[in-house]
Protein backbone atom coordinates (compact mmCIF):
# COMPACT_ATOMS: atom_id res chain seq x y z
CA UNK A 1 0.00 0.00 0.00
CA UNK A 2 1.46 3.46 -1.05
CA UNK A 3 0.24 6.29 1.28
CA UNK A 4 1.26 9.99 0.72
CA UNK A 5 3.76 9.53 -2.16
CA UNK A 6 6.08 8.06 0.62
CA UNK A 7 7.06 4.98 -1.14
CA UNK A 8 8.01 5.02 -5.26
CA UNK A 9 9.27 2.54 -7.64
CA UNK A 10 12.50 2.51 -9.55
CA UNK A 11 12.66 0.84 -12.86
CA UNK A 12 15.96 -1.09 -13.26
CA UNK A 13 16.96 -3.03 -16.71
CA UNK A 14 19.42 -6.19 -16.82
CA UNK A 15 20.40 -7.71 -19.45
CA UNK A 16 20.62 -11.57 -18.88
CA UNK A 17 22.45 -12.88 -22.40
CA UNK A 18 19.81 -12.01 -25.17
CA UNK A 19 17.05 -11.07 -22.76
CA UNK A 20 16.04 -8.00 -21.02
CA UNK A 21 14.28 -8.27 -18.26
CA UNK A 22 12.78 -5.13 -16.29
CA UNK A 23 12.85 -5.04 -12.55
CA UNK A 24 11.25 -3.05 -9.83
CA UNK A 25 12.52 -1.89 -6.71
CA UNK A 26 10.64 -0.27 -3.92
CA UNK A 27 11.87 2.67 -2.10
CA UNK A 28 10.69 4.63 0.45
CA UNK A 29 11.36 8.72 0.21
CA UNK A 30 12.09 10.93 2.90
CA UNK A 31 10.09 14.52 2.26
CA UNK A 32 12.18 16.81 4.82
CA UNK A 33 15.92 15.61 3.13
CA UNK A 34 17.43 17.28 0.05
CA UNK A 35 16.99 15.43 -3.73
CA UNK A 36 20.81 14.98 -3.87
CA UNK A 37 21.40 13.63 -0.58
CA UNK A 38 21.73 9.85 -0.71
CA UNK A 39 19.93 9.65 3.16
CA UNK A 40 16.74 10.37 1.41
CA UNK A 41 16.17 7.12 0.07
CA UNK A 42 15.96 4.13 1.83
CA UNK A 43 15.84 0.68 -0.18
CA UNK A 44 13.62 -1.84 0.42
CA UNK A 45 13.70 -5.60 -0.22
CA UNK A 46 10.66 -5.58 -2.37
CA UNK A 47 11.46 -6.39 -6.12
CA UNK A 48 8.97 -7.15 -8.83
CA UNK A 49 9.02 -8.36 -12.14
CA UNK A 50 5.73 -6.42 -13.49
CA UNK A 51 5.28 -2.90 -13.14
CA UNK A 52 2.73 -1.32 -10.19
CA UNK A 53 -0.83 -0.11 -11.81
CA UNK A 54 -0.84 3.33 -9.17
CA UNK A 55 2.42 3.94 -8.05
CA UNK A 56 5.10 6.57 -9.38
CA UNK A 57 8.16 4.58 -11.21
CA UNK A 58 11.24 6.37 -11.21
CA UNK A 59 14.93 6.10 -13.79
CA UNK A 60 17.51 4.56 -11.69
CA UNK A 61 19.35 7.39 -13.49
CA UNK A 62 17.33 10.07 -11.14
CA UNK A 63 18.78 8.84 -8.01
CA UNK A 64 22.08 9.69 -6.63
CA UNK A 65 25.09 7.36 -7.40
CA UNK A 66 25.36 6.32 -3.99
CA UNK A 67 21.59 4.83 -3.79
CA UNK A 68 21.91 3.49 -7.60
CA UNK A 69 24.77 1.30 -6.70
CA UNK A 70 22.60 -0.14 -3.62
CA UNK A 71 19.72 -0.79 -6.04
CA UNK A 72 22.07 -2.53 -8.47
CA UNK A 73 23.12 -5.07 -5.88
CA UNK A 74 19.48 -5.98 -4.87
CA UNK A 75 18.81 -7.22 -8.41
Amino acid sequence: MLKHKKYVYVEVTKEEGKKKRIYYVKVRVLKSRDNSDPQKYIVLDLVRTSKPRTAKVLSVDVLPTDVKQLILSKV
